[in-house]
C-alpha cells in the first residue's frame, strides 16, 4: 500500500513558478480550481488554456471563465491559445501573453509605419473572416443555394471518403506516407507553441490533467523535459486500457483493416479483444509519434508517457492505475483539492444545503438527489444506445427522475461540454446548477452519474451512487467500489431508481455500504493542496 505523503509546515513551502495547462472545460474544471488555490498559497501560476477556435462555441464558458480567473489572485495570470490560428499568430500571442509593457508604451517608441505593420499583423483576420462567412450564409439561405451547397458538400465529402478507404486498403504503404506528411507540420506546430510558452518564464513545474496520446500531451511534456522542467500530473478521470479499447473499437478510422502497415511495424499500437481488431490511433499519428520520439511505453494507458510524477486522489485511484501497468514509484496517494472542497462542503452539509435550495428556489425539507450531466456521445460512434439523440436520452432520465420528485428535490449540474442537456431536463421538473461538481457532490443523499470521473467524489464522501452506462461502454472503473450500482439498460435504471426512495431498503443496503467504503476512495482531512505542494518541491530538487 502506498501511504499518504507526509506534509511539510507551510512556512517551509518554497515559492514556486508554476505552469498548468488545460485543453477542454472538462479538465479545466479541476486544473483552475488548482490553478487558484496555488496561487493563493503564494505560487507564481500560469494557467494556459489551448481550444479550437472552430469549436468556440463548446468553449465559450471555459473562455468566460479564464477572463474572470485572469488576476483574481495575486500570483495568477491566464492565457487562451485558438489551435486553429496560425502558427505565427499563436506564437506572437504566446510572446506578448506574458508581456508586461502596455502598447500604448510601444507605440511611443515606434514609427508610425512600424506600428500600422504591428497591429494588421495581430489583426484578428479569423473572427473577420467568421463574419464574412456568416453573412454570406444568411444571404444563401435567404436565396435558396446553401441547400444547394450543403449537397454539393456532401457530394464531395463521399468521394474523397471513398478515395480514403481505397487507398487505405489498397494502398496503406503510401496512404502512411502522406498521412504522416501531413501530421508532422501539425505535430511540430504545436512543439513550436508549447516552446514558445515554456521559454515565456523560467518555469520550475508544469502540471498537466492528463498525458493521452496524440499531437498535444506528449508534444507539451517532451518540451518541458528539453527544458529540463519536470512534469506532474494531477489526473482529473480515471481510464485505463480497457477504456480506451472499448470506446474506440467500434470507430472505423481505428480498425486495422484500414492501418495494417503501422499495426505491423508497431505492434503495441494494435489490440485484439473480443472480436475486435483496431489499433490505438490511425496510422499517419502512429508513424508521427514514432518519429518525433513521443510514444509512450503504453500507447493505450493514459498517464503512462514521461511525466515524472502522478499525484493521485486516493488509495483506490493508486491501486487502479497499479493494476493498469503504471509503475509505483512515478504514484504518490495525495489528496487533490477538490477533496479539500469535499471536506470543507461535507463538514457544513446542512449549511449548504440551505445555501442551494435558497439560490434555486426550492424548499427546503426534502434530500437532493444529483444528477451529473451527461455529455453528448452520440455525436461520435458509441456501442450501443437505446436513444437516438440526446434529447430522447434528456426525456428519458426525465420522466424516470420524476417518478421519485415527490422524495427528493433534483438537480442536474450539466457536463462542461454539454450544457444543452440541462435544457432538455428543465420540463421534467429538474432544476440547473453551475455550481462545481465537488461543491454538489457532499450535499446529495443519492447521485447519479453516467460512467463519469464524478463517481470517485461521491464514492469518497460516502454517497449511494447510481452509474448509468447509457451508451455501454461497459467500463470497469469503479467495480471495485461497494457503493456504486451500475445498470446500462432504461429498465434497469426505471428499476433501480424507483427503489433507491429515502428508507427504502435498497437504499439503505448502498448507502452503507458506500460509507464503510469512503476511506479507500478519498483523503478527506482536507490537507491535500500541502502534499501536492511537497511533490512539486521534491521533483524540483
Amino acid at each position: 500500500m502506498n501511504s499518504v505523503a507526509v506534509s511539510t509546515p507551510l512556512a517551509a513551502q518554497v515559492r514556486k513558478v508554476l505552469l498548468l495547462v488545460a485543453s477542454s472545460p472538462s479538465d479545466l474544471t479541476e486544473t483552475e480550481s488548482t490553478a487558484r488555490a496555488l496561487a493563493r498559497r503564494g505560487h507564481d501560476v500560469t494557467l494556459a488554456y489551448f481550444y479550437a477556435g472552430s469549436s468556440r462555441q463548446v468553449h465559450q464558458s471555459s473562455l468566460e471563465k479564464l477572463t474572470v480567473l485572469h488576476g483574481a489572485e495575486l500570483g495568477l495570470q491566464t492565457v487562451a491559445v485558438d489551435v486553429d490560428q496560425s502558427q505565427q499568430e499563436n506564437l506572437a500571442k504566446l510572446e506578448s501573453a506574458s508581456s508586461a509593457t502596455s502598447e500604448r508604451v510601444v507605440a511611443d517608441k515606434e514609427s508610425w509605419a512600424v506600428t500600422l505593420r504591428r497591429r494588421l499583423k495581430s489583426f484578428k483576420w479569423g473572427e473577420l473572416l467568421s463574419r464574412l462567412w456568416i453573412r454570406l450564409r444568411r444571404w444563401m439561405e435567404k436565396n435558396g443555394s446553401l441547400a444547394q451547397y450543403h449537397a454539393f458538400l456532401r457530394v464531395v465529402r463521399a468521394t474523397r471518403e471513398r478515395v480514403r478507404k481505397f487507398m487505405m486498403i489498397r494502398m496503406p504503404v503510401p496512404y502512411a506516407i502522406i498521412a504522416t506528411l501531413q501530421l508532422l507540420r501539425i505535430y511540430k506546430s504545436y512543439a513550436s507553441m508549447f516552446d514558445t510558452l515554456l521559454a515565456q518564464r523560467n518555469y520550475q513545474v508544469l502540471l498537466v490533467p492528463e498525458d493521452v496520446v496524440g499531437p498535444f500531451w506528449p508534444s507539451l511534456i517532451k518540451m518541458a523535459l528539453r527544458r529540463n522542467i519536470p512534469t506532474v500530473i494531477l489526473p482529473y478521470t480515471l481510464a485505463n486500457q480497457e477504456e480506451a479499447f472499448k470506446s474506440l473499437r467500434v470507430v472505423p478510422d481505428f480498425q486495422t483493416k484500414y492501418n495494417r502497415f503501422a499495426a505491423y511495424l508497431f505492434p503495441k499500437w494494435r489490440m485484439k479483444q473480443d472480436g475486435y481488431d483496431i489499433v490505438r490511433m490511425p496510422a499517419g499519428h502512429v508513424f508521427a509519434h514514432e518519429w518525433l520520439g513521443l510514444a509512450p511505453p503504453d500507447p493505450w494507458m493514459m498517464n503512462s508517457g514521461k511525466a515524472q510524477m502522478i499525484c493521485v486522489d486516493s488509495q483506490a485511484s493508486h491501486d487502479y492505475f497499479v493494476r493498469a501497468g503504471i509503475g509505483k514509484k512515478r504514484l504518490t496517494v495525495t489528496g487533490s483539492v477538490s477533496q479539500d472542497s469535499l471536506a470543507s462542503v461535507l463538514q457544513n452539509k446542512a449549511a449548504g444545503l440551505d445555501a442551494l435550495y435558497a439560490q434555486l428556489g426550492l424548499r427546503t425539507g426534502k434530500p437532493l438527489l444529483l444528477l451529473s450531466g451527461c455529455p453528448n456521445q452520440l455525436a461520435g460512434e458509441v456501442p450501443h444506445c437505446e436513444f437516438k439523440t440526446m434529447r430522447e436520452v434528456a426525456a428519458h432520465v426525465g420522466h424516470v427522475l420524476k417518478s421519485v420528485s415527490d422524495d427528493y428535490h433534483l438537480v442536474v449540474r450539466p457536463h462542461p461540454n454539454y450544457l444543452e442537456f440541462a435544457e432538455f431536463l428543465k420540463d421534467h421538473g429538474v432544476s440547473t446548477t453551475l455550481t462545481p461538481t465537488a461543491e454538489l457532490v457532499p450535499l446529495c443523499d443519492l447521485f447519479i452519474a453516467f460512467a463519469s470521473a464524478t463517481i470517485r467524489w461521491a464514492s469518497a464522501c460516502g454517497i449511494a451512487t447510481i452509474n448509468y452506462d447509457i451508451f455501454n461502454y461497459g467500463y470497469g472503473d469503479f467495480a471495485a467500489s461497494k457503493g456504486v450500482v451500475t445498470v446500462s439498460t432504461a429498465v434497469e435504471f426505471k428499476s433501480l431508481v424507483s427503489s433507491m426512495k429515502p428508507g427504502s431498503p435498497r437504499y439503505a443496503e448502498v448507502r452503507t455500504l458506500s460509507q464503510t467504503d469512503a476511506a479507500y476512495w478519498s483523503v478527506m482531512d482536507g490537507k491535500g493542496l500541502q502534499r501536492i505542494e511537497d511533490v512539486l518541491q521534491q521533483v524540483c530538487c
